[in-house]
């Protein structure tokens, strides 16, 4: 019992360690927070607490209207703060939020790694994210990074404790997987990942499985149903989630692309994002003003497919960069020397537990399965603009980290 309760404490102590953190970021380092904001969900979000609907600008800014370019939960959880505490104070309150997500986020660190190993490993890999600063730098950001994170973390956790015949849980899942979609619509692109691996591990009983499968898919399609609906009212066209898909793969996939959202001009790499983007996309504004969100999507699809058809090469060659911008960090912009070597140390320790893990035969598919579908989506789906994207990813380089390290006191 004295020892169960030390571990609790040390659990405790972690998490504080975390929100501390971060809260003394948000109030100390935070910049104004209009600067902070990003301006698509600061927009959405004050038209929503308006009562203008969910309205913005999208990534252009040429005009205002009716949006899909995000996906809603986030923006109406602004919003909600917003109505209440007004615009900037708002703002500040997402913060704290976020903050106290990343003690939440500890916890479940905590309780994934406790499935898979062991409580030591689990309580190494709290502690390794209570000090990690990425996740404090990002608690500032008015972004759905450090909310899908979290949500990311309780959906892995309950897919790890499913069993067949649950049918109650597989409601729970499927959810918990709509409710994530609804945050981040990259995660659609890993469900056929996760119904693998349920397909895999309880292959001696498919038709138990089979039913839970189905429950977790129609109740996921259940979720998203309303959004589906509400765009397909506002655009007359079937947006499951939302628009930007194509032009992101345009941004991504271009002939001034370089795999992250800095564009070249005659070879040369803008040192501001924005003045890339502005000079490529410069001559097409007066065609892109009469264009509603759907048709603009369809207009750099038609773009993406050319550019694959006339520059095969090159598309090949900047999906092989892109894989390795995911991983590392984006070459035109300034990275912060301590995130750099603190991720750089995770990421060795993290192989070092994963080859301990596989030689032991731990329960690490999921795990793999997650982090190479996320790799697969990302480098074919878009353009980086930093490790955002990546981060959801990190706590599980921490669970592994974590059992590298423990394998190493052990041994």
């Amino acid at each position: 019992m004295l020892k169960g309760l030390k571990e609790r404490q040390a659990l405790i102590f972690f998490c504080f360690v975390s929100v501390a953190f971060s809260l003394y970021y948000v109030f100390t380092f935070s910049p104004p927070l209009l600067t902070t904001a990003g301006y698509e969900y600061s927009d959405i979000a004050r038209h929503l607490a308006e009562g203008k609907g969910y309205s913005g600008t999208g990534f252009f800014r040429l005009h205002e209207g009716p949006t899909a370019f995000l996906a809603p939960v986030y923006s109406y959880l602004l919003a909600i703060l917003i109505k209440i505490f007004g615009f900037l104070p708002g703002h500040r309150a997402m913060q704290i939020l976020q903050a106290m997500l990343n003690g939440l986020s500890c916890g479940m660190i905590y309780l994934v790694a406790k499935r898979i190993f062991n409580k030591e490993a689990a309580l190494i890999s709290a502690a390794i994210f209570s000090i990690y600063l990425p996740f404090v730098y990002w608690s500032i950001h008015i972004w759905d990074t450090l909310l899908f994170s979290t949500v990311l973390l309780g959906i892995i956790f309950s897919i790890l404790n499913y069993k067949p015949g649950q049918s109650l849980k597989a409601l729970f899942i499927g959810g918990l997987l709509g409710f994530g979609v609804l945050i981040n619509p990259v995660l659609l692109g890993i469900v056929p990942f996760v119904v693998l691996y349920l397909v895999f591990k309880f292959s001696s009983s498919w038709r138990k499985n089979l039913f839970g499968l189905l429950i977790m898919v129609v109740m996921l399609l259940l979720m998203i149903l309303p959004w589906t609906v509400r765009n397909y009212y506002v655009f007359n066209n079937i947006i499951s989630v939302r628009t930007g898909f194509w032009f992101n793969l345009y941004l991504g996939n271009n002939p001034d692309a370089t795999g992250t959202v800095f564009l070249k001009y005659k070879g040369d790499v803008f040192p501001n994002f924005n003045d890339g983007i502005t000079v490529h996309f410069g001559s097409l504004v007066p065609e892109i003003k009469r264009l509603n969100e759907y048709e603009l999507d369809q207009l750099f699809k038609a773009k993406y497919f050319d550019y694959i058809k006339n520059y095969p090469l090159d598309f090949i060659k900047l999906n092989l960069e892109k894989i390795y911008y995911f991983w590392w960090f984006n070459p035109f912009e300034k990275n912060n020397l301590l995130w750099i070597f603190e991720y750089a140390t995770i990421l060795l320790f993290s192989l070092f537990g994963l080859y301990r893990a596989s030689r032991e035969g731990k329960e690490v598919f999921l795990l793999l399965l997650l982090l190479f579908s996320f790799t697969l989506i990302y480098t074919l789906s878009g353009p980086f603009f930093n490790w955002k994207y990546r981060l959801p990813m990190e706590p599980y380089l921490m669970i592994l980290a974590g059992y590298g390290i423990y394998k190493l006191k052990k041994s």
